[in-house]
């Protein structure tokens, strides 16, 4: 059932759909076996929310969602509009799809030999409006999810904003008339990384949004920049529930907000920056008093020089769980949306990024006691 034929009928004259939908009554339809999606063979990467049983919420990107079915086919249930997934199949990537408000069901995989799969769906971008609403999977009549393998036993939580998510990564020109369909958050450095580290992971960055002053804006301190959205379940619903922090408690935390504070000026001043840098740092310290803190900061200046000082006078008092990394500024063939990096530029940041963190994860001791690093 290809998405088109819905498209078409919908547009087709009204006698053409009366006669069109009796055939298909009559017509016998492959049977499937709907599965909920809080089935606990079903396993969510990333912010979601479970509080209505017959659904699950998010808007985050980087969400994935993951199961092992038995038979030939699957599909799942979505109600939103204009987002783009990946669709993987045993491992390989197949198709993309993009969901929209026309449809409410959509083919993942088809013709498949009649055994067991694996099936990884990935949010490819943020959510600018509406929040998505997942409303389970459904696969061959009478077969069934089996257990998936255990999770990665490492976490690791990424905050930032557009160049996190992989903002327009895989165009090939730095002017793109649509971000969002050029914009593939599973290859950003980030999930790139964490792969590379056997992690699991959860992202938490909106697009545009600074520490103190987001993209273009014409003050020196936004209204509301990225740290008021950090705690919500669903970023863009006001009414969203606070997050769970407990839920997934990281090893690492790779924070990197600054960027768009010093994109444009009017700059914020440096004592403000440094001041809500260091507000939020220890924040997320007290949320995770065992995680160690990687602060990353781009090319772009003042902003790297003041949070490698920063990371300097806290790692000189003491502080053994905040480091510092940074990646050089990324060469003009290998942009994408807007000077945005491309695969390629993610992929180097990537693997510089996991080489950097391997040491802190093996290093990791899970029976030691909670540590506050700002206690001096």
């Amino acid at each position: 059932m290809p998405w088109t034929k819905s498209y078409w009928l919908f547009m087709a004259p009204l006698s053409a759909v009366i006669v069109i939908t009796a055939v298909i009554i009559i017509l016998p339809a492959s049977a499937q076996t709907p599965i909920a999606p809080n089935h606990p063979y079903i396993r969510y990467w990333g912010r979601i929310d479970r509080r209505k049983p017959q659904v699950v919420r998010f808007d985050w990107p980087g969400i994935m969602i993951e199961a092992c079915f038995e038979g030939t086919s699957c599909t799942i249930g979505f109600e939103g509009s204009c987002e783009f997934y990946n669709v993987f199949i045993d491992g390989r990537f197949t198709h993309r799809f993009k969901a929209d408000s026309l449809q409410r069901r959509y083919e993942l995989a088809s013709g498949l030999t009649d055994t067991v799969h694996h099936l990884l769906v990935t949010k490819r971008y943020e959510t600018s409006k509406h929040v998505t609403l997942c409303t389970g999977l459904a696969i061959d009549d009478g077969r069934r999810l089996r257990p998936l393998p255990p999770a990665p036993g490492h976490r690791i939580e990424f905050i930032g904003s557009s160049t996190l998510i992989g903002y327009g990564n895989e165009a090939k020109t730095t002017q793109c008339d649509s971000v969002s369909e050029l914009t593939n958050c599973y290859l950003s450095y980030g999930p790139v990384a964490a792969r590379l580290l056997d992690a699991e992971y959860v992202m938490c960055a909106i697009t545009s949004r600074g520490l103190v002053r987001n993209y273009h804006s014409p003050f020196m301190s936004s209204f509301r920049p990225f740290p008021a959205y950090y705690h919500r379940t669903l970023w863009t619903d006001p009414e969203s529930p606070r997050w769970n922090h407990d839920a997934l408690e990281p090893d690492v935390i790779v924070i990197s907000l600054g960027t768009n504070d010093f994109s444009t000026r009017p700059y914020p001043p440096k004592d403000l920056f440094l001041n809500r840098y260091y507000s939020f740092i220890k924040e997320l310290s007290m949320l995770h008093p065992e995680a160690h803190i990687v602060c990353l900061a781009s090319s772009r200046e003042p902003f790297r020089t003041y949070v490698k000082d920063f990371v300097g006078r806290e790692t000189g008092e003491g502080n053994r769980r905040i480091s510092f990394f940074t990646y050089e500024r990324v060469p003009e063939g290998e942009r994408g949306c807007h000077w945005h990096p491309n695969v390629k530029a993610h992929q180097r940041i990537a693997e510089k990024l996991a080489a950097f963190i391997r040491p802190i994860l093996e290093g990791k001791d899970r029976t030691a006691p909670p540590v506050d690093p700002f206690a001096k």
